[in-house]
């Protein structure tokens, strides 16, 4: 629990301040890695442009020419991009499908399924990528690595003295090289949109966001096209999780969900899409009960507890229950 409250702090620090420091793996020294925001990211596209072009006139063959190979080669098939097309579209719609579902195991369920669609999507993916080889654009994003690296990590907090010229980055050594790679690549593994959705749902963030009102400038004090990816998703989901619990209905809530932003968001949509369904039938209360509704369905929503029994009632009667049926079920 300690570590935890220790990374959260750590998190919180370094997307306010916009670098993170750490020991480079030479010489040991302190050095800043440097968060970026969108216009250095705009900058980076034209430099990968460059490269992109290089590696054309180096002769080497682009992913439209290598994909062709493939085919005709036999290596691949029409029907295995139709494959990879389908489950994409599949998980699509089950996100949209997930947004539209008022019950939380109706919303459970498809998450599973959302997880088990994604992994099989990225190892078919891996497995034509794989195929395909090294391209010009590989060639282009390995070589982006470098200007990453140069533009990254700086001697100071001011992030004014580069650590590594690009220039100096071309010779150096390949393991050297590497093991910046992987102390980059850890240091940074922390700022992953689950952690940071975890993060806006903390007191320290909330009360910040609070304090902001309508006007987001005063969260960070600088010009919101300025803000590094980082900062721009802690306001984002911190502005989100601030609406949620400022409802009349989080005290509603149960304890855990609102401990675990992605359940809190299944709720909240949950939530909105009963109320608009009982808008939808003029009904100005949630219903007593739900068919296919469980027990923490019914409690979820604020319902009737029991769902799970009545709707098993309901099963046997042939889904219909009239007034008599439901005033002894009421009754017991």
């Amino acid at each position: 629990m300690k570590q935890e409250k220790y990374q959260s702090k750590r998190l919180f620090s370094d997307i306010i301040n916009g670098f993170s420091e750490f020991k480079e793996p030479v010489n040991k020294n302190s050095c800043f890695v440097k968060h970026f925001n969108e216009l250095d990211f705009a900058n980076f596209e034209s430099k990968k442009n460059e490269f992109y072009q290089k590696a054309i006139r180096l002769k080497l063959p682009t992913k439209e020419e290598k994909e062709k190979y493939i085919f005709d080669e036999g290596l691949w098939t029409k029907e295995a991009d139709i494959e990879i097309s389908n489950k994409a579209a599949y998980l699509e719609n089950l996100k949209k499908s997930k947004s539209k579902l008022f019950l939380i195991s109706q919303i459970e369920q498809i998450n599973k399924e959302i997880a088990s669609i994604e992994i099989k999507l990225r190892l078919k993916k891996v497995q034509r990528d794989d195929l395909i080889g090294y391209t010009a654009e590989k060639y282009a994003d390995n070589r982006m690595n470098i200007i990453h690296i140069s533009n990254s990590i700086y001697k100071d907090k001011n992030l004014s003295k580069k650590l590594f010229s690009e220039e100096e980055l071309e010779d150096f050594d390949d393991k050297k090289f590497y093991d910046y790679i992987v102390e980059y690549n850890r240091v940074m593994d922390i700022f992953k949109e689950e952690t940071i959705k975890r993060l806006a749902i903390e007191n320290n963030v909330q009360v910040l966001v609070g304090l902001c009102g309508d006007n987001l400038y005063y969260f960070y004090c600088k010009p919101l096209a300025y803000l590094t990816s980082y900062q721009s998703l802690l306001l984002l989901y911190g502005r989100y999780f601030r609406g949620i619990m400022m409802s009349e209905e989080y005290t509603k809530i149960p304890e855990d969900i609102k401990e675990d932003p992605d359940r809190l968001m299944d709720w909240f949509t949950a939530n909105k899409n009963l109320k608009d369904k009982t808008r939808k039938n003029n009904k100005t209360s949630g219903p007593s009960f739900i068919m296919g509704a469980s027990d923490k369905d019914m409690k979820a929503i604020g319902g009737q507890e029991g769902g799970g029994d009545i709707n098993e009632i309901a099963k046997q009667k042939g889904g219909v229950l009239g007034v008599e049926e439901l005033a002894k079920f009421y009754k017991r």
